[in-house]
């Protein structure tokens, strides 16, 4: 029988279906080397309205660390392994450069940010862990976070421009963190002195 209440119930199933059409789509355009994985898409040039096609960075916001979040989500609500181990593999090769010799010059490079940037890894990393029960990702989310020194945030002009835009977002993401990784205290304490610092300069 066709009416309102059949059309609703098409719409939910329509609505449960589409993680899993967006996973199978990401999926199929993973580019696989050995353990990890990556992707090409529209990426933005600096201080610029202009887009290139490009590998996909490493952040939340538009990057890998975005991509792995998702696919953890999807991997715990459906219990697939295939978005587990691809959820894993988006994030691999982040995580072997945050355990390397380059951690330091990882940070200078890519700043603090707030939806990208070491801040937007911190939390991927940290949300990927309490989905997926891992505990190296939330020690790998440590070695994030130990990288935003004071001097980093300092000098992070996108984070002057993510405070001006949005503070309540800033305070929320350290206040989660505090939560999620105790060791974070003095980092959430710092980076918020500092964030008062810019706000009244």
């Amino acid at each position: 029988m066709w009416g309102p209440t059949s059309a609703l119930r098409r719409r939910r199933m329509s609505s449960w279906q589409r993680p899993d059409e967006i996973a199978e789509t990401i999926s199929r355009y993973a580019i696989r080397r050995g353990s990890g994985a990556a992707w090409i898409g529209l990426v933005s040039l600096p201080d610029s309205d202009v887009s290139q096609l490009a590998v996909l960075g490493r952040d939340l916001y538009s990057g890998s660390c975005g991509i792995a979040t998702f696919l953890a989500a999807h991997a715990m609500t459906t219990r697939n392994p295939s978005s587990t181990e691809l959820a894993l593999a988006a994030v691999s090769h982040l995580r072997a450069e945050l355990r390397g010799r380059g951690a330091a010059r990882l940070s200078r490079l890519i700043g603090v940010g707030g939806a990208t940037g070491l801040g937007s890894i911190v939390y991927a990393l940290t949300v990927m862990s309490k989905l997926m029960g891992d505990n190296d990702l939330l020690t790998d989310a440590h070695r994030a976070a130990v990288l935003i020194g004071d001097d980093l945030i300092a000098a992070d002009k996108q984070l002057r421009t993510f405070w001006a835009a949005a503070p309540a977002r800033f305070w929320v993401f350290f206040g989660f963190i505090r939560t999620a990784v105790p060791t974070m205290s003095l980092i959430a304490q710092s980076s918020a002195e500092i964030i008062c610092l810019l706000k009244t300069g």
